[in-house]
């Protein structure tokens, strides 16, 4: 911290969602040869942190900076950056980035919100934090997040077990687009980041205005749970019509759209 002001301003950030492939596309910005990882992949300091006993945000702009390299080696069209999952669905992290860095790069991986909330259960599974079924778990969403909302305990396991609500994927994007530019953020798909990655990755260094040729034969999902079962047929078609309309409302709102499951294949 007692060098922070040596250190550079990351260049862009990956917000999320959660459990979309975020853990893939850090590691494939940070193979080029141009990209210079910070010193953690998640820093947590516009959400405040994953602990509700300290405040991240709290400890200042120069702890967050002391996870950056230094300023000479981040230089001419050298970026860096990081990848906080929960900047997306966070509230307050738009207004905290905004006012920071209101020229930053902004990229947005999107998965299935169907599989997408599959996954994020038996994550929480995995970490010992859900004992519920999927069904009980879906059902109980609601109320369990407006505690949260209304408490503003963004910090709490509760608020972590919003796996409908962060597949709310435009809702969560307004918020973003209502203080930056359009063109200061980049949506994809984690289905096309995996099928075409260096096509994708492609869109993604010219975005991030680095050499847009570069490849890896290395690019392949990254960071996969490996605890998921089997996934009763109707809580697939109950989430694929849940999140029909909202689907609908992206595609329509960044003029693309991504090859998900329609109610009818459900």
């Amino acid at each position: 911290m007692l060098m922070s002001k040596l250190r550079a301003q990351p260049n862009y950030l990956i917000l999320g969602a959660q459990k979309s492939g975020t853990t893939s596309l850090y590691n494939y910005i940070n193979e080029h040869p141009n990209a210079i990882a910070p010193r953690k992949r998640e820093v947590h300091f516009f959400d405040g942190g994953l602990d509700d006993s300290e405040d991240n945000y709290g400890k200042g702009l120069g702890w967050y900076r002391s996870h950056f390299p230094y300023k000479f080696r981040v230089i001419g069209n050298r970026i860096t950056g990081e990848c906080s999952p929960l900047y997306l669905f966070h509230p307050l992290c738009p207004e905290r980035i905004h006012a920071q860095y209101p020229d930053i790069k902004l990229v947005c991986i999107f998965r299935d919100p169907t599989e997408r909330a599959i996954s994020h259960y038996f994550h929480e599974v995995r970490k010992g934090r859900e004992e519920r079924t999927i069904s009980e778990a879906l059902e109980q969403e609601e109320a369990t997040i407006g505690q949260c909302l209304s408490t503003r305990e963004y910090s709490s396991t509760l608020y972590n077990k919003s796996y409908l609500h962060r597949g709310y994927y435009l809702e969560l994007l307004q918020r973003y687009f209502k203080l930056f530019k359009k063109n200061q953020i980049l949506t994809l798909s984690s289905e096309d980041l995996w099928a075409k990655p260096v096509e994708k990755m492609a869109t993604v260094f010219n975005f991030l205005n680095v050499e847009d040729s570069f490849s890896n034969a290395s690019f392949k999902p990254m960071n996969q749970g490996h605890n998921r079962t089997k996934v009763d047929p109707e809580v697939y078609n109950w989430l694929t019509h849940h999140f029909a309309t909202k689907n609908e409302a992206l595609f329509n709102h960044i003029g693309e759209r991504f090859d998900w499951l329609s109610p009818a294949e459900a």
